[in-house]
């Protein structure tokens, strides 16, 4: 079988195109409006319903869905922490955020800390998006600590001497 390059890159650029396009939609029927902008027009959202957790599982690809429902189910009352979202201008969540809500105790002792940071397939996303993450803190009174899934940030890694 014999595939013509053209005609195999066009389609790939099609399915590309209708999987942003669905992606976009989703958003918008999920999400609705963004709760907040930061930065070059970084795009946050609550996370407070399952249908929305479980969106945002699969623009960060992370297991936020699993833990958010987890969590809700297992504490009662209010929730101490906002769950949030930041999406990039390719929809994907390159922050992943559940932060404790200034001057409330909180529901989660000993298993989620004030601050849990992560970012898209949870890779360290603190230092990269620090700016936006402090300001999106600030804005909504919300627990702000450098880290990685609620523990240290990762150093650089040593790429040895320079040149």
């Amino acid at each position: 079988m014999v595939v013509d390059p053209v005609i195999a890159a066009r389609e790939i650029v099609k399915l590309a195109h209708e999987r942003l396009e669905k992606s976009g939609t989703a958003i918008a029927e999920t999400f609705g409006e963004p709760d907040l902008f930061t930065g070059d027009g970084n795009r946050w959202f609550r996370v407070d319903t399952l249908d929305k957790a479980k969106l945002a599982t699969h623009l960060g690809e992370t297991a936020i869905a699993h833990y958010w429902e987890g969590t809700r189910k297992n504490v009662p009352g209010e929730d101490s922490h906002e769950w949030l979202i930041m999406l990039d201008q390719n929809d994907r969540a390159v922050v992943t955020l559940a932060a404790k809500k200034e001057g409330r105790e909180s529901c989660y002792p000993g298993m989620l800390a004030d601050c849990h940071v992560t970012g898209y397939r949870n890779t360290p996303a603190f230092q990269a998006h620090e700016e936006d993450i402090r300001m999106a803190c600030a804005e909504l009174g919300l627990a702000c600590e450098p880290n990685h899934m609620g523990g240290s940030v990762p150093e650089p890694e040593d790429d040895g001497p320079g040149l």
